[in-house]
C-alpha cells in the first residue's frame, strides 16, 4: 500500500513533538488509550500526529501485558 499525503496528513491535527506526547499521556491517563494510541512523525512535513497503534502492535502488547 502507498501512503499518499491525502490519507497519511490531510485533515489531521499538525502538532509539535511535544504537543503530540502531551496528548498521548493525557489520553492514557484518561484510561481511554492505554496502549492504543501513539504520537508519530508525519513523513509529509515536520509535524507530528496522534493515531492508533498498529493493530499488530497492540495485539503484542496486549500479549506482553498479560504475561508480567
Amino acid at each position: 500500500m502507498t501512503i499518499t499525503r491525502a490519507r497519511a496528513c490531510e485533515g489531521k491535527r499538525r502538532l509539535s513533538q511535544q504537543a503530540a506526547l502531551r496528548a498521548v499521556e493525557r489520553l492514557e491517563a484518561a484510561g481511554t488509550a492505554e496502549g492504543a494510541m501513539a504520537a508519530y512523525e508525519c513523513p509529509f512535513g515536520d509535524h507530528w500526529h496522534v493515531g492508533h497503534v498498529p493493530r499488530r502492535a497492540a495485539q503484542q502488547e496486549t500479549r506482553n501485558r498479560r504475561r508480567r
